[in-house]
């Protein structure tokens, strides 16, 4: 059996999200990520327009990685962060970005200035020191 990890959700939370399930909208985006020791820098990116909702990241994890990293940002440069977690020795499981709103230009805030207009950034990133090691991300995020 596959562990999952539900972050930022309390024991309440994740008994609500079991007893009523998971359904996504009928029209949902889907991302994938593959992070390598390859990667000149060990991160990856994907711009996406995205409708308001809660975005899944499930994550395969191989090999020995010291640190996993992600941000849902307004920009792939500097950008202004919607959210952002990390996590030290990462297993593979899934975890939830809740109410992310709707990909518009400067959605995630106007600290920063948005070069890339209406798209959202997901950028993640890996550090590992195992030439082996690999994560794979699937992200999937409500349609506009």
């Amino acid at each position: 059996m596959k562990k999952v990890r539900l972050a930022g959700l309390s024991t309440p939370g994740i008994a609500i999200f079991l007893f009523l399930g998971f359904t996504g909208p009928a029209n949902a985006g889907t991302c994938y990520v593959e992070l390598t020791k390859s990667h000149m820098d060990d991160s990856g990116f994907c711009n996406v327009l995205s409708g308001a909702g809660n975005w899944v990241f499930t994550y395969t994890v191989t090999g020995r990685v010291s640190s996993f990293g992600r941000h849902i940002k307004n920009n792939p440069g500097a950008g202004d962060i919607c959210w952002q977690t990390s996590l030290r020795q990462p297993k593979s499981g899934m975890d939830i970005a809740p109410n992310i709103p709707s990909a518009t230009e400067g959605v995630c805030g106007l600290d920063f200035t948005d070069t890339n207009g209406d798209p959202l950034t997901i950028f993640a990133f890996i550090q590992t020191g195992d030439a082996k090691a690999k994560v794979a991300i699937r992200v999937d995020y409500p349609d506009p």
